[in-house]
Protein backbone atom coordinates (compact mmCIF):
# COMPACT_ATOMS: atom_id res chain seq x y z
CA UNK A 1 0.00 0.00 0.00
CA UNK A 2 0.95 3.42 -0.48
CA UNK A 3 0.03 6.81 -0.32
CA UNK A 4 1.39 10.13 -2.50
CA UNK A 5 -0.07 13.49 -2.05
CA UNK A 6 2.77 15.84 -1.90
CA UNK A 7 2.88 19.48 -3.59
CA UNK A 8 -0.95 20.17 -2.15
CA UNK A 9 -2.40 22.36 0.27
CA UNK A 10 -2.95 19.61 2.84
CA UNK A 11 -3.45 20.87 6.73
CA UNK A 12 -3.81 20.16 9.90
CA UNK A 13 -2.20 17.22 11.76
CA UNK A 14 -1.25 13.79 11.39
CA UNK A 15 -3.37 11.45 12.54
CA UNK A 16 -2.58 9.01 15.55
CA UNK A 17 -4.45 6.32 13.27
CA UNK A 18 -2.26 6.20 10.69
CA UNK A 19 -0.17 3.47 13.12
CA UNK A 20 -3.43 1.38 12.26
CA UNK A 21 -2.33 1.40 8.79
CA UNK A 22 0.21 -1.69 8.94
CA UNK A 23 0.51 -2.73 4.91
CA UNK A 24 1.47 0.92 4.01
CA UNK A 25 5.22 0.58 2.60
CA UNK A 26 5.17 4.09 1.21
CA UNK A 27 3.88 7.47 2.88
CA UNK A 28 4.79 10.82 0.65
CA UNK A 29 3.71 13.86 2.22
CA UNK A 30 6.35 16.61 1.08
CA UNK A 31 5.46 20.32 0.51
CA UNK A 32 2.40 20.21 2.16
CA UNK A 33 0.85 22.37 5.34
CA UNK A 34 0.76 20.00 7.78
CA UNK A 35 1.59 21.34 11.00
CA UNK A 36 2.03 19.65 14.95
CA UNK A 37 3.51 16.64 15.87
CA UNK A 38 4.91 13.64 14.00
CA UNK A 39 2.86 11.14 15.92
CA UNK A 40 4.64 8.48 18.11
CA UNK A 41 2.38 5.87 16.01
CA UNK A 42 4.35 5.92 13.37
CA UNK A 43 6.28 3.34 14.51
CA UNK A 44 3.59 0.95 14.10
CA UNK A 45 4.61 0.80 10.57
CA UNK A 46 6.61 -1.98 10.30
CA UNK A 47 6.83 -2.23 6.63
CA UNK A 48 7.26 1.15 6.10
CA UNK A 49 10.04 1.69 3.89
CA UNK A 50 9.70 5.39 2.33
CA UNK A 51 8.66 8.47 4.54
CA UNK A 52 8.79 11.84 3.11
CA UNK A 53 7.69 14.63 5.29
CA UNK A 54 9.80 17.08 4.41
CA UNK A 55 8.64 20.80 3.58
CA UNK A 56 5.90 21.38 5.97
CA UNK A 57 4.96 23.22 9.11
CA UNK A 58 5.92 20.00 11.45
CA UNK A 59 6.97 21.15 15.02
CA UNK A 60 8.07 19.24 18.50
CA UNK A 61 10.54 16.71 19.07
CA UNK A 62 11.35 14.13 16.25
CA UNK A 63 9.93 10.81 18.16
CA UNK A 64 12.34 8.07 19.03
CA UNK A 65 9.52 5.69 18.30
CA UNK A 66 10.13 6.14 14.53
CA UNK A 67 13.49 3.55 14.88
CA UNK A 68 10.75 0.89 15.20
CA UNK A 69 9.89 1.12 11.32
CA UNK A 70 12.60 -1.79 10.78
CA UNK A 71 11.77 -1.53 7.32
CA UNK A 72 12.99 1.94 6.39
CA UNK A 73 15.29 2.94 3.95
CA UNK A 74 14.23 6.67 3.05
CA UNK A 75 13.79 9.10 5.58
CA UNK A 76 13.12 13.01 4.91
CA UNK A 77 12.11 15.26 7.62
CA UNK A 78 13.78 18.20 6.26
CA UNK A 79 12.63 22.14 5.81
CA UNK A 80 10.47 21.58 8.89
CA UNK A 81 10.62 23.36 12.40
CA UNK A 82 11.77 19.95 14.27
CA UNK A 83 13.25 20.67 17.68
CA UNK A 84 15.91 18.45 20.38
CA UNK A 85 18.52 16.63 19.83
CA UNK A 86 18.80 13.93 16.94
CA UNK A 87 17.48 10.69 18.77
CA UNK A 88 19.86 8.57 19.30
CA UNK A 89 17.08 5.56 18.69
CA UNK A 90 16.84 6.48 14.75
CA UNK A 91 19.93 4.81 14.08
CA UNK A 92 20.63 2.78 16.89
CA UNK A 93 19.16 -1.01 17.78
CA UNK A 94 15.72 -1.93 18.33
CA UNK A 95 16.63 -4.08 21.07
CA UNK A 96 13.18 -6.22 20.35
CA UNK A 97 15.22 -7.53 16.94
CA UNK A 98 18.55 -7.78 17.96
CA UNK A 99 20.25 -9.30 20.63
CA UNK A 100 23.79 -8.49 19.86
CA UNK A 101 25.33 -5.59 21.65
CA UNK A 102 25.24 -2.02 20.79
CA UNK A 103 28.41 -1.27 19.28
CA UNK A 104 28.30 -4.48 16.50
CA UNK A 105 25.83 -2.66 14.27
CA UNK A 106 22.14 -1.91 14.02
CA UNK A 107 18.77 -3.67 12.40
CA UNK A 108 18.40 -0.25 9.62
CA UNK A 109 18.87 -0.71 6.28
CA UNK A 110 18.62 3.14 5.90
CA UNK A 111 19.86 4.70 2.61
CA UNK A 112 18.85 8.25 3.04
CA UNK A 113 18.58 10.02 5.88
CA UNK A 114 17.47 14.04 5.26
CA UNK A 115 16.84 16.05 9.17
CA UNK A 116 17.89 19.80 6.91
CA UNK A 117 16.58 22.69 7.92
CA UNK A 118 14.84 22.03 10.99
CA UNK A 119 16.13 23.50 14.45
CA UNK A 120 17.95 20.22 15.63
CA UNK A 121 20.61 20.43 18.45
CA UNK A 122 22.92 18.94 19.89
CA UNK A 123 25.94 16.66 18.27
CA UNK A 124 25.67 14.30 15.39
CA UNK A 125 25.33 10.91 17.20
CA UNK A 126 28.40 8.31 16.94
CA UNK A 127 25.31 5.30 15.97
CA UNK A 128 24.70 7.00 12.99
CA UNK A 129 28.21 5.26 11.93
CA UNK A 130 26.52 2.22 12.18
CA UNK A 131 23.98 3.24 8.96
CA UNK A 132 26.70 1.51 6.78
CA UNK A 133 24.64 1.05 3.82
CA UNK A 134 23.75 5.14 3.69
CA UNK A 135 24.14 6.99 0.79
CA UNK A 136 23.02 10.69 1.59
CA UNK A 137 23.20 12.03 4.84
CA UNK A 138 21.88 15.99 5.17
CA UNK A 139 22.05 17.76 8.84
CA UNK A 140 22.48 20.87 7.41
CA UNK A 141 20.59 24.03 8.08
CA UNK A 142 20.62 22.80 11.94
CA UNK A 143 22.14 24.22 15.29
CA UNK A 144 23.85 20.90 15.87
CA UNK A 145 27.24 21.36 18.14
CA UNK A 146 30.40 19.48 18.72
CA UNK A 147 32.81 18.06 16.10
CA UNK A 148 32.64 16.35 13.43
CA UNK A 149 32.50 12.29 13.84
CA UNK A 150 35.49 10.52 12.08
CA UNK A 151 33.25 7.51 12.73
CA UNK A 152 31.79 8.76 9.93
CA UNK A 153 34.90 6.68 8.41
CA UNK A 154 31.90 3.40 8.61
CA UNK A 155 29.64 4.67 6.33
CA UNK A 156 31.33 3.33 3.79
CA UNK A 157 28.88 3.72 0.40
CA UNK A 158 28.06 7.40 1.23
CA UNK A 159 28.09 9.36 -1.80
CA UNK A 160 27.04 12.68 -0.15
CA UNK A 161 27.62 14.36 2.96
CA UNK A 162 25.89 17.91 3.96
CA UNK A 163 26.82 19.55 7.51
CA UNK A 164 26.95 22.99 5.96
CA UNK A 165 25.05 25.68 8.21
CA UNK A 166 25.37 24.48 11.67
CA UNK A 167 27.31 25.14 14.49
CA UNK A 168 30.12 22.70 14.42
CA UNK A 169 33.96 23.15 15.66
CA UNK A 170 36.90 21.15 15.30
CA UNK A 171 39.10 20.06 12.64
CA UNK A 172 37.64 18.29 9.41
CA UNK A 173 38.59 14.72 10.29
CA UNK A 174 41.25 12.71 7.75
CA UNK A 175 38.82 9.89 8.33
CA UNK A 176 36.42 11.08 5.76
CA UNK A 177 39.21 10.65 3.11
CA UNK A 178 38.32 6.84 3.62
CA UNK A 179 35.20 6.70 2.34
CA UNK A 180 35.71 6.20 -1.62
CA UNK A 181 32.55 6.96 -2.90
CA UNK A 182 32.22 10.34 -1.20
CA UNK A 183 31.45 12.87 -4.78
CA UNK A 184 29.84 15.93 -2.16
CA UNK A 185 31.08 17.36 0.94
CA UNK A 186 29.45 20.37 2.03
CA UNK A 187 30.47 21.89 5.99
CA UNK A 188 30.10 25.59 4.95
CA UNK A 189 28.93 27.90 7.52
CA UNK A 190 30.17 26.24 10.82
CA UNK A 191 33.24 27.23 12.58
CA UNK A 192 35.77 24.77 11.67
CA UNK A 193 39.17 25.08 11.87
CA UNK A 194 42.75 23.56 10.72
CA UNK A 195 43.31 22.59 7.42
CA UNK A 196 41.76 20.38 4.74
CA UNK A 197 43.37 16.87 5.31
CA UNK A 198 45.73 15.93 2.51
CA UNK A 199 43.52 12.62 2.44
CA UNK A 200 40.76 13.90 0.32
CA UNK A 201 43.55 14.58 -2.30
CA UNK A 202 43.20 10.59 -2.78
CA UNK A 203 39.00 10.65 -3.73
CA UNK A 204 38.97 10.22 -7.03
CA UNK A 205 35.14 10.44 -7.05
CA UNK A 206 34.89 13.72 -5.15
CA UNK A 207 33.12 16.38 -7.70
CA UNK A 208 31.76 18.99 -4.73
CA UNK A 209 33.35 19.96 -1.70
CA UNK A 210 32.42 23.31 -0.18
CA UNK A 211 34.27 24.21 3.31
Amino acid sequence: MEFWASGNFLEGHLPMEMGNAEALERLILSNNGLQGKLPKEIGKLKSLSVLWLNSNFLTGVIPSDIADCVSLTTLDLGNNSFTGSIPGRIVGLDQLQCSVPEEFGNCFVILDLSLNNNRLSGSIPKSISRLTNLTSLDLSGNALTGTILEELRYCVKLQGLYLGNNQLTGMIPEALGYITSLVKLNVTGNMLSGSVPMKFGELDGLSHLDS
